[in-house]
């Protein structure tokens, strides 16, 4: 069944409940059989195929037609409806060109060999029934609240949670000592003769057995460090594989694990892959060095598995089973690991008697009981291979039993973990499709009223603006830059008498001293002074500036949310804005002409302050912190008219959806009602689960 639908549907394959069963008329269910991944969508589109599904109560999607298609297959098993009518059917679809020669000899080679393959299918699924009915059931849930109009967020976490059971492993960890027949119980239990003395030699730490459709084989060599610690210096060819993993094909196996190959030396583990039946539930199972090999590189190894490990088989020769090594082995072992079932295999059963046998069984119950709790089976893989059965079904059927069986913990968490995720899922979906049919009710009763509030809503949004910009504006036309520069020129003033008072009491002091008054001296007083001056003006009519700017942000604060101004905490440097600004006040003909003409200084500093680079200081320096302010604005009243446009778009997004007629709502009421049925069905499904 696995095969045809890989076949069929490749990686567009759902796992479904393989126990449905499809009857009815055998030419309409060869058209269902003869769909694959590469014809669905014609099909589909056809409304007599739809019509097909409709009559056997199933939905025009992928899933409803794979669910046919296991339906069929179980009916055919089961005699419920005719093989050979149904390829008589087939052979119409493919002579009428419906079906290709290929795809019809696909099916017809599947349905030949149908009777045997899944008999045998059957029986591991026996051997396996709680975790893969359990599991089967819950990938079937699965499946449904995918096919149903998921948002992706809950779609994402159904497929993680299914990728994450079916990623699910068991390991299991072989162990015993040298020659306890582990290789040879591993190949009874696989059915085959996978491994041997002569392809895995004890240089090799590990061997694992996993599971691929296409077999393969990857080996791991060691890399420089753990080379150096086991005492190996490979040669210059083998150094090239130092710490790689290559894939190689199993006949190839002995070039590198043989005994008398030069490279079995650096290989660390070999991973062997194969395509069997005891592998495909995720089992992987380690063939590990025997517990006498006293290389501590390969124990921590070892050691390093068996925490990962879910159960133990430990083998024990009846020659010489239960001895202190074993126990010893066991406790260190169950101690350091969270292994939680212990399986004792007495191996060369064949080599006693019965009464002998029975006696070892004894023996070794009697030293297990007071030291370990574990399930002991008596194994004779030489038998098996001859034909008998040796204990390999009974102890195989008990593997099964303890991985997967309903008292199996790893088991039973993962299912009810995968189980609770499928709840929860489904739960909240299904909250949020609750809440959709209510708010889409009260849009459908509460339209118009709905539609009022969102214009008068759109309306308030464009006055809002409107003001905002007119404010801006009165605002704005309240700061008095011309008052500014009056007050600044009427201040220029004042300095010349300032600064001749300042030079005819230098004047007077060398007088009465009867000196000559110090051309050098009085330079400085004229260059200071005037510097001094202006600065101080600058700084004073741009604190004024900054105060009627800051009245007309908090006006504007106050009376409109949202304008939020920055703050100018960088000090002002008044020299530094000149330089940028271009200006430099060059006081050195003025000071060495007052210098010389001394008794006539009030004209010559008159007219040095009538230059037009004093003369509009102010007035440039007001109008670069009123047009910084206006442009700081600008971007405000900017970023409301954007906010104001994505709240106008949504509000009109939300105009256009509410402008939907009634028919539109009520078929999207009806939609999500059939969505909320679904999901309480199947949250129903989940607790019966």
């Amino acid at each position: 069944m696995d095969k045809f639908l890989d076949d069929f549907w490749g990686n567009q394959k759902a796992v479904l409940d393989e126990k449905t069963i499809i009857t009815g008329d055998e030419n309409a269910l060869s058209v269902i059989l003869a769909t694959n991944a590469k014809n669905y969508d014609r099909f589909i589109a056809l409304s007599e195929f739809r019509a097909i599904l409709k009559s056997l109560n199933l939905k025009a999607n992928i899933f409803s037609v794979q669910t046919a298609q296991i339906g069929i297959i179980n009916a055919i098993l089961q005699a419920k409806i005719s093989k050979q009518r149904l390829v008589n059917a087939l052979n119409l679809l493919k002579n009428e060109q419906i079906l290709s020669i290929d795809e019809f000899k696909n099916i017809n080679d599947f349905l030949s060999f149908l009777s045997s393959n899944e008999q045998d299918a059957q029986n591991h699924a026996n051997l396996s029934d709680f975790f893969h009915q359990k599991l089967d059931r819950l990938n079937y849930i699965n499946e449904k609240i995918l096919s149903l109009n998921i948002p992706e967020n809950f779609a994402k976490r159904a497929i993680l949670a299914r990728q994450k059971i079916d990623n699910l492993t068991f390991n299991i960890a072989v162990t015993g000592v040298i020659n306890a027949g582990k290789s040879t119980l591993l190949n009874a239990l696989l059915g085959e003769k996978i491994l041997g003395s002569s392809n895995v030699p004890e240089t090799i730490s590990l061997t694992m057995l996993k599971y691929d459709k296409n077999p393969f084989v990857r080996v791991n060599f060691w890399d420089k460090d753990e080379l150096e610690a086991l005492k190996i210096k490979p040669d210059k060819i083998l150094s090239s594989l130092i710490s790689k993993s290559i894939k190689i094909q199993k006949n190839e196996l002995k070039n590198y694990t043989s005994a008398s190959s030069d490279v079995a030396k650096i290989v660390k583990s070999v991973e062997i892959y194969e395509n069997l039946e005891l592998l495909k539930d995720g089992i992987c199972i380690v063939d590990t060095p025997g517990i006498d090999d006293a290389i501590t590189l390969r124990e921590e190894l070892v050691d390093r598995f068996m925490s990962e490990a879910d159960l133990l088989i430990h083998l024990m020769n009846v020659s010489q089973s239960a001895t202190f090594k074993d126990f010893e082995f066991i406790k260190k072992t169950l101690t350091n690991s969270h292994i939680s079932r212990l399986l004792i295999v007495l191996t060369h059963a064949d080599l006693l008697s019965n009464d002998e046998l029975n006696e070892v069984l004894n023996y070794t119950k009697k030293s297990l009981k007071d030291e370990l709790e574990a399930e002991i089976f008596v194994i004779s893989s030489k038998d098996y291979f001859e034909g008998k059965d040796g204990g390999i079904k009974g102890f195989k059927a008990h593997l099964y039993e303890t991985l997967f069986g309903k008292n199996s913990a790893k088991a039973t968490l993962s299912t009810q973990a995968y189980l609770k995720e499928l709840m929860l899922i489904s739960s909240q979906f299904l909250e949020q499709v609750k809440d959709s049919i209510l708010n889409l009710k009260g849009e459908s009763f509460g339209l118009e009223n709905r539609l009022n509030e969102l214009k008068n809503s759109e309306n308030l949004l464009l006055n809002r603006l409107e003001n905002l910009l007119k404010t801006a504006d009165e605002e704005f036309s309240k700061i008095d830059i011309n008052s500014l520069n009056l007050s600044y020129k009427s201040s220029l003033k004042t300095i010349t008498s300032g600064i001749n008072d300042r030079i005819l009491s230098e004047i007077n002091y060398a007088k009465d001293r009867g000196q000559t008054p110090s051309k050098s001296r009085l330079s400085f007083i004229v260059s200071s002074g005037l510097n001094d001056a202006i600065l101080s003006l600058i700084r004073q009519n741009r604190n004024e500036i900054l105060k009627q700017i800051l009245l007309v942000k908090e006006n504007l604060s106050l009376k409109f949310s949202g304008l939020n101004f920055s703050k100018n905490d960088k000090i002002f440097n008044v020299g530094e804005y000149l330089l940028n600004s271009g200006l430099k006040l060059n006081y050195d003909e003025i000071s060495a002409s007052v210098a010389q003409n001394f008794n006539n200084t009030q004209p010559l500093i008159d007219e040095f302050l009538k230059d037009e680079k004093i003369d509009k200081l102010v007035f440039n320096l007001v109008n670069f912190e009123k047009n910084s302010f206006e442009a700081e604005l600008k971007e405000l009243v900017l970023a409301q008219k954007t906010a104001n446009e994505i709240e106008q778009k949504r509000l009109n997004d939300e105009l256009k959806f509410l402008d939907k007629s009634d028919f539109e709502i009520t078929q999207k009421i009806k939609d999500l009602s059939q969505t909320k049925a679904d999901l309480e069905a199947i949250i129903l499904e989940l607790n019966n689960a």
